[in-house]
């Protein structure tokens, strides 16, 4: 072993762990619980030793004694203060693995579960005398039920499009949000997950300590804590530290690539939520741009077996993230203002977590007392840009608030009804999607999704405008969303089924949770497929495309399509 991993090195002390020292010391971890793996050890210990530790592996999930193990792997000159600091500074409380809800695990554990390649997950325990590390145990090396984290976290469907392609990068720097007790998820422990090579530096407390971190994220992504439950607030504190130096902004603003807070609220129970007018009290204490409409419902549990009567059943995401694109590089060098910085990241797309809540809320997921326990206000460089630029895009105000949006192309003056027909007239044209979404976000969101697959593309904001849609734009497929005001999805499916001119067109509902009960009801009521709203945008384009499949199959042979399943 000691020929497969390079030795993690001495150091002096705790707070001399440099930039450079904690990227040599995560490689060695990573090669370790790689070694595990092959090796098939379930858990090992790391024992101090003078000079030194040793390394024993077990193939039982809890550490044994040294006599026990399958194999023992001795470091010289190797110090296990420093390799303690760092795993406990990755370490989490994370949910349950296997898809459970339950709630947070005994023992802190470090995760790796990237949207593709191998997860893992490793109990992460230290035993200590007189103030100082003699063991680190790793338990548990776990590689079964657990699903990517993006897969797990909720992340909304712009979020899950920006933070997988700035995590693309093979060097820079993220900063993400660090929770201090090291308890619960955050900004650090997700981006360690989602990239298991990128290296978690300290909070950058001096300027000498902003240099290493830009000098190491020129080979590798690195991740830089803050303290902060806003993007942008974290990115001007970060970039202020190094604005005396002309030199080292350059170079730090070059090497920045996201700025990502996560933080999370309990989930609502799905098996007793049941739609619920907005307290007075919780509309006040929302800035008054993000306040609803007194119409506005939200779903709330009432309390039953499955959640123990407490109204929740889990937990999930909150994030809000900046893409730190060339314009907001460049308005940071030129001195720009917090306002002018937050205005152009929401004109990008960012949105402040309390937004990313109150989305949630209103798609089913969580309540106003959950998100209010981790924000119920934004920065006022963010708080300016909602002010001037959030118009048509609060959730679920007024109908006038929303417009219908015109079709991409404009309609045949005879609009085809049966499918046969939609599909004649038009056989050399894209494929025509209509998207039913009250979200104004995730509906353009959405939509840019369809129209990179070569889709033509038409909005509607409910069920209702979504009938007045097809009588004069034909589509091939609809993507509709379930929890929607005046006609919802379930409304909408009897009103299309309820007419024969679309009895056969194919509808995907996109629901906000895994509910057997909704999901059953949304198939009685002619839903072709379903699919939660988190879903990879790869994993949706491939069922709407199953659907058109079958659509076609149906139509060049009635029967043949009953045996494709």
């Amino acid at each position: 072993m000691s020929k497969q991993l390079s030795n993690p090195g001495q150091s002096g002390t705790i707070a001399e762990l440099s930039s450079k020292r904690r990227a040599k010391i995560h490689s060695f971890f990573l090669q370790l619980v790689d070694h595990a793996l092959k090796t098939n050890s379930k858990s090992a210990s790391l024992v101090a030793e003078e000079p030194g530790l040793t390394v024993h592996l077990f193939a039982k999930p809890q550490p044994g004694e040294p006599g026990d193990a399958t194999s023992s792997h001795r470091f010289e000159h190797s110090e296990i203060e420093s390799l303690a600091t760092y795993v406990q500074s990755l370490a989490r409380f994370w949910p349950a693995t296997g898809g459970s809800p339950a709630g947070p695990a005994k023992i802190r554990s470090i995760r790796f579960a990237p949207d593709e390649g191998r997860s893992v997950e490793v109990g992460i325990t230290a035993v200590s005398d007189k103030g100082h590390v003699k063991k680190i145990n790793l338990l548990n090396i776990n590689t079964n039920d657990i699903e990517a984290i993006s897969e797990t976290i909720t992340l909304n469907t712009s979020n899950s499009i920006v933070l997988p392609d700035s995590l693309a990068a093979s060097s820079g720097i993220i900063l993400a949000n660090s929770d201090d007790e090291k308890r619960h998820l955050d900004g650090c422990c997700v981006i360690s997950a989602l990239r298991r090579d990128a290296v978690l530096l300290e909070k950058p407390p001096t300027i000498a300590c902003l240099r290493e971190a830009i000098e190491t994220a020129e080979k590798t992504l690195v991740i830089l804590p803050v303290a902060s439950k806003d993007p942008v607030e974290a990115l001007i504190n970060v970039c202020s530290l190094a604005s005396k130096n002309k030199e080292t902004l350059a170079k730090l603003v070059e090497q920045l690539r996201l700025s990502f807070i996560h933080a999370q609220a309990k989930r609502v129970c799905s098996n007793c939520a049941k739609s619920t007018p907005i307290d007075p009290t919780n509309n006040e204490k929302l800035p008054e741009a993000l306040r609803p409409d007194r119409s506005q419902t939200y779903m709330f549990g009432r309390g039953c077996e499955k959640c123990g009567h407490t109204a929740y059943d889990g937990v999930m995401g909150l994030e809000s993230l900046v893409r730190i694109d060339e314009s907001i590089k460049s308005l940071i060098l030129e001195g720009a203002s917090a306002n002018e910085i937050a205005k152009q990241a929401y004109k990008k797309g960012t949105r402040s977590l309390l937004e990313d809540g109150l989305g949630k809320i209103y798609s089913g997921l969580t309540s106003f007392e959950a998100v209010f326990q981790v924000t119920s206000s934004v920065s006022p460089a963010m708080a300016s840009a909602i002010n001037e630029l959030r118009v048509d895009d609060q959730p679920a105000q007024s109908e006038a608030s929303f417009h219908q949006q015109a079709p991409i192309e404009t309609a045949e003056t005879e609009v085809p009804k049966t499918a046969a027909e939609r599909s004649s007239k038009k056989s050399d044209d894209k494929k025509r999607v209509l998207i039913v979404e009250d979200d104004a976000d995730q509906r353009a969101v959405l939509e840019l999704v369809f129209r990179a697959e070569g889709y033509a593309v038409t909005g509607a904001f409910n069920g209702k405008e979504a009938l007045k849609s097809l009588e004069s734009a034909p589509v091939d497929v609809v993507v509709c969303d379930v929890m929607m005001p005046e006609m919802n999805g379930e409304e909408f499916l009897e009103a299309l089924r309820g007419d024969k001119n679309y009895d056969d067109l194919p509808v995907l509902m996109l629901t906000a949770a895994g509910n057997t009960e909704t999901e059953y009801r949304l198939l009685e009521a002619g839903a072709d497929d379903y699919c939660q709203k988190n879903v990879q945008r790869k994993i949706l384009i491939k069922r709407v495309e199953r659907l058109l499949s079958r659509s076609e199959a149906k139509r060049a042979n009635p029967v043949e399509h009953l045996l494709a399943d």
